[in-house]
């Protein structure tokens, strides 16, 4: 994240939480490249179906689709 922020000019000093780029609560680089968010949210889909341990996976019940959504901190 901080080559990325340097090759665009992006505030990466010290003080600055590169988290924050990738979650969208500092949405500069979310809206300059939308397709990170998607890149990023399918990667982590991927990963968690992948999961080995059935006490990883969250329990039984009726979804609805406002579940899937995810929400980054």
């Amino acid at each position: 994240m901080k080559q990325v922020c340097l090759e665009m000019a992006f505030p990466c000093g010290a003080n600055t939480d590169l988290g924050m780029y990738l979650s969208g609560d500092r949405p500069d680089l979310i809206d300059f490249y939308p397709e990170l968010a998607l890149y990023r949210d399918i990667v982590f889909l991927f990963k968690y179906m992948m999961t080995s341990k059935v006490e990883d996976l969250p329990e039984l019940r009726n979804w609805h689709q406002k579940h899937a959504k995810l929400q980054w901190r």
